[in-house]
């Protein structure tokens, strides 16, 4: 029997039907997005250049499968081409990757500012990830080992140093021992807990500057969020 032409094999592939169902998912988020917050929104803006570059992706993967069939029939040039598009596949990949930590950093933003409960799935994977126990513990854990960093900073090496300010942050141990144990005491809701993910990782935090009141602060502000969680559902639990 005569094998089917290369445009139906590659067409009506498994991976191609997920990838266009995906583009609609993207399709239809995009629009929600930009109906809530705004056409000039960073986080839609986003969405936009990464729907752009994951349709480029789309169309370089079909010119690989294209190919990588011509190189195996012995067509002339396809190892070129198949480079070729080895190579843009690679750098869109990358910039994608890129742009879905931008897209994630921008959710973690408006959940923090209170806009967490809009329906967009970037924000509902992100409220996902933030209230699960284990990002929780992690988060204290994370606390804990900036503690036992500043504990023994004369034995780490200066070059493997953490960036803080250790007599800043030995000052506010007590507050950071707070954090991790109402953390690991129960699930917290995923503003408070956002809140200490950008305090831990966000090289603008005050846990990385230079003025103690503004990091005492910040702590105070992180703490009285997750004890109102805790009685919130205690409340409930009553």
């Amino acid at each position: 029997m005569a094998s089917r032409p290369l445009r139906h094999r590659i067409g009506h592939s498994g991976p191609l039907r997920r990838l266009t169902r995906a583009g609609g998912r993207r399709a239809d988020d995009l629009s929600s997005a930009a109906a809530l917050l705004g056409n000039e929104h960073r986080l839609v803006r986003t969405l936009d250049l990464l729907a752009v570059l994951q349709r480029q992706l789309l169309i370089s993967s079909l010119a690989l499968a294209a190919g990588g069939l011509a190189l195996a029939a012995g067509v002339t040039r396809a190892a070129a081409v198949l480079a070729a598009a080895a190579l843009v596949e690679f750098v869109l990949a990358a910039a994608i990757v890129a742009l879905r930590s931008v897209r994630r950093d921008l959710a973690l933003q408006l959940i923090i500012d209170g806009r967490g409960d809009l329906p967009l799935r970037a924000l509902i994977r992100e409220r996902r990830r933030l209230t699960n126990p284990r990002t929780q513990a992690g988060l204290a854990r994370a606390l804990e080992g900036v503690i036992r960093a500043a504990a023994r900073w004369p034995r780490i090496v200066p070059t493997a140093r953490p960036v803080f300010d250790v007599h800043q942050v030995r000052a506010a141990t007590p507050q950071l021992k707070a954090l991790a144990e109402l953390l690991n005491a129960e699930p917290a809701q995923a503003r408070a807990v956002a809140l200490v993910e950008r305090l831990l990782t966000c090289g603008s935090s005050p846990l990385y500057g230079q003025q103690p009141d503004e990091l005492r602060h910040e702590l105070e502000v992180i703490r009285a969020k997750l004890e109102r969680d805790r009685m919130r559902r205690c409340e409930r639990k009553g």
